[in-house]
This record gives structure tokens, sequence and C-alpha cells, in this order.
């Protein structure tokens, strides 16, 4: 099975594999025009946790196509659409519905721009994986950072500490300065859910650290920024950068207000 539907292709409700499936998620198709998500392949509504609200909109059979226009759409068998994402002509194609593995449905354009979250919002990268840079493994004699944040001047070190951990979430500053979040130890791009898409900017080692000005930032070598929260001067300190179990990372001050979020974007 697969977890996403790329550019050109479609679902359908009336073939046996009407859905996507990612994490114990399932994106399903169904025969009343509905495409929801259900946590689970007991496909009953106590376990549906999104829908496009479509059900009994127009005439069966329905399909669910990933256009080329980057427009995520269903439609019914009188072609009319019945509801769409509304990202056509944005981002860069090829596009792709993901299926998260916490149960997202995400539009992600070729540069990693996600375009359309489920959620409600539109995260400003989604690493994909397989179909993106190979993060690197790690190495023998590499040492977690303790616990599952980093306060105030904090730092993970490309080259030496260079993870927290949450369950089975790891957040790792790689050696080609890519800052990413897998779910699982092993930290190959089948894992990755998340990135700075920083990858080869800059000069190794690299270093992500937690400011006293409410700022955490990815610098290289020559203590160049590759990329930032852009959280300077806001709140009040000493601050935080927290993963948490439910995969999200977020930058909070010392009133515990919440001044980024891996799953917002801001």
């Amino acid at each position: 099975m697969t977890d996403r539907i790329t550019a050109g292709n479609t679902i359908h409700s009336n073939h046996p594999v009407n859905y996507i499936t990612n994490g114990g998620f399932y994106l399903v198709l169904q025969q009343d025009g509905n495409l929801v998500v259900y946590r689970g392949n007991n496909f009953a509504s106590c376990n549906a946790i999104w829908s496009t609200q479509t059900h009994g909109k127009g005439h069966a059979p329905y399909r669910l196509t990933m256009q080329h226009d980057g427009n995520l759409v269903i439609y019914d068998a009188s072609n009319a659409p019945t509801w769409a994402t509304a990202t056509h002509g944005k981002g860069h194609g090829p596009h792709t519905c993901y299926l998260s593995p916490q149960g997202g449905v995400h539009v992600v354009d070729s540069h990693s721009g996600c375009l359309y979250s489920s959620n409600g919002s539109h995260a400003t990268q989604m690493i994909l994986p397989s179909h993106h840079h190979t993060p690197s493994h790690p190495q023998p004699g590499r040492t977690f950072h303790h616990g599952d944040n980093l306060r105030s001047e904090e730092t993970l070190h490309s080259n030496t500490n260079n993870a927290i951990a949450h369950g089975n979430y790891f957040l790792v500053m790689q050696d080609d300065g890519n800052l990413v979040l897998y779910t699982s130890s092993t930290w190959t791009s089948n894992n990755a859910i998340w990135s700075t898409q920083t990858f080869g900017k800059g000069h190794g080692p690299f270093r992500f650290v937690m400011q006293h000005d409410g700022n955490a930032v990815v610098y290289d070598s020559h203590n160049q920024p590759t990329w930032s929260t852009c959280t300077h001067g806001q709140g009040h300190g000493p601050y935080k950068f927290h993963l948490h179990g439910n995969a999200d990372l977020t930058l909070n001050d010392s009133h515990h207000h919440k001044l980024w979020s891996s799953h917002t974007g801001r």
C-alpha cells in the first residue's frame, strides 16, 4: 500500500483499494462520496478523525485526483467537483497528496512546500519520505542531548551531541546541515517527517542553538545562520525549544506562550 497520490493519479470509490495508508491511518474515498481519515482499518464512524463532509453530494462513483495543476479534487460520476483543496496554480509541480504518519492529509509541491493541510495549518516545509535527500545515519560515538528540549543557550552539534528525543521521535542536527525530525531511531529518509531543508547549505560542522534572545538558529562553522524560527525579541526569556509526543516542535517563552510551532510554521 502507498501513503501518497502523485500528480496525475487517482483513487476510485468503487475500487477494492480505495484508500492510502500510513502509520495505522487510512485516507478512504467512500462510496457515499465522503473522503475520510480513519484511525485503524475498521472504517467505522467512531474511528474517523477527519473528513471532507461530502457524503451524499453528487452521483456515485467518485474519484479523488491529484491534478497536475496542484489541486486535489473529488469528482462525481458526472465529472462535477464536490470538494477541492483550492491549491491549483500554487507551488512548483509535480505535486503530491501525502498522508502523514500522524493522520494528516497534505498537498506538497516538488520543493517540499506544504500547500494544504487537513489540520488547518500550512507548514512552510514538509519532507516526504523516499523522495528527498537521504539523511546521514548516526555514527558511532554520537551522544544524545539529555531530555526532549533545549533551553536558552543549549545546543545540538552535528559532530557530537546531535539529537534530542521524545518516545519514538528524534530531532537530529545532521552532518549535512539539515535539522530533521524522524519517527524512528533509524534515521533514514522514509522515517523523516519534517526538516529545515538546509542540507548542503553552509560549511560543516553545524550547530542548532536555542538563543537567549528567543531565536532558535542553525549555524554553520563560519557562524553564518542557515535557518531560524525568526522569534528573536519575542516573549519573555528564558526560552525552551521542545519536542512533543505528537511530533510537534515548539518554541515557548517563560510564560508558556508558544512563539513558534513546526505544525504551523510560525
